[in-house]
């Protein structure tokens, strides 16, 4: 997956109990060694050093539901152009 995200490529922001947050694009990929989740601290290490550097473009004021056909079951899928344009009318 890793392999897949390049810089320039628009990423959008959901939570599974709340729906879509935002959206930004991602401005760079890098290796980081701090520990930033809770895991990772507990364990003194990086568990996940693949890093994304996001440039937010939007944070809706209200949560949107999820598009009917955005798919959500793995970390990282593609959305077709209809579905991101739903998100943003």
């Amino acid at each position: 997956m890793w392999a897949r995200v390049q810089p320039g490529d628009i990423v959008i922001f959901y939570a599974t109990r709340a729906g879509v947050l935002g959206y930004g694009v991602i401005e760079g990929k890098f290796e980081g060694s701090e520990s930033l989740w809770p895991r990772e601290r507990e364990e003194g290490k990086a568990i996940w050093p693949y890093r994304l550097r996001i440039k937010v473009e939007k944070v809706f004021d209200k949560p949107k539901p999820r598009p009917k056909n955005m798919l959500v079951a793995f970390a990282i899928n593609k959305l077709n152009e209809d579905v991101f344009k739903e998100l943003l009318s």
